[in-house]
Parts: C-alpha cells; sequence; structure tokens
C-alpha cells in the first residue's frame, strides 16, 4: 500500500513541476509580446511532455492525432520558443533538424 502511495505522490510531484514549467514558458512568450494561443499552447505542452529531441514532423504526427493543427503552426511555434531560449535546435549527421527543451532555462 506505501508504494502505492508513493507512486502516487510522485506523479503529483511531476504534474505539478509539468505547470510549473508550462507557466514559466508562457510567461516568458508573453513578457516577449507573443500571444500564446490554443495551438501554441498545445504544442508547447507537448515538446515539454518530451524527454528526448524530436523532430517538427514528429511532434505535428503526435500532435494531430488527437488536435486539429498544421505543420506550420508547429513549426513556428519551435522557431519561436528557440529564439526566447526555451527549446534548442540542432542537427544531426545527415541535417536533419531536432528540437528539445533548454534544461538550463528552467534553472
Amino acid at each position: 500500500m506505501k508504494i502505492i502511495e508513493t507512486d502516487l505522490q510522485q506523479e503529483n510531484v511531476r504534474e505539478s513541476s509539468q505547470e510549473t514549467l508550462t507557466t514559466q514558458v508562457y510567461q516568458t512568450l508573453v513578457n516577449d509580446h507573443f500571444i500564446v494561443n490554443k495551438q501554441r499552447k498545445i504544442v508547447i505542452e507537448e515538446l515539454l511532455s518530451h524527454s528526448e529531441r524530436t523532430t517538427a514532423e514528429q511532434l505535428w504526427l503526435k500532435i494531430s492525432k488527437t488536435k486539429k493543427i498544421s505543420i506550420s503552426t508547429v513549426y513556428n511555434t519551435l522557431n519561436i520558443l528557440c529564439r526566447n531560449g526555451v527549446a534548442y535546435k540542432f542537427y544531426d549527421e545527415i541535417n536533419q533538424a531536432f528540437y528539445s527543451i533548454d534544461q538550463t532555462f528552467f534553472l
């Protein structure tokens, strides 16, 4: 029984941390005069939920299974996040772009 309670407590901490991180990202964009609309929120939340790097296409495919969103919205949001230091973009050896949350942003 204690193991289940501990697991639930850890899950609550993770959810609380996720909400805090999401709020920090939203505030950063608002401070830089960007509107945080519904589509941007969807992209931000999905990117924050990834622990590993992802491509814009992978992100869009995951989101588009349940939400109507264009790939250009995904690219635009990712570029805004990179310009604001929330995420970073890097390329692999075949020059494919990947995105990831910049963990130092939250320090």
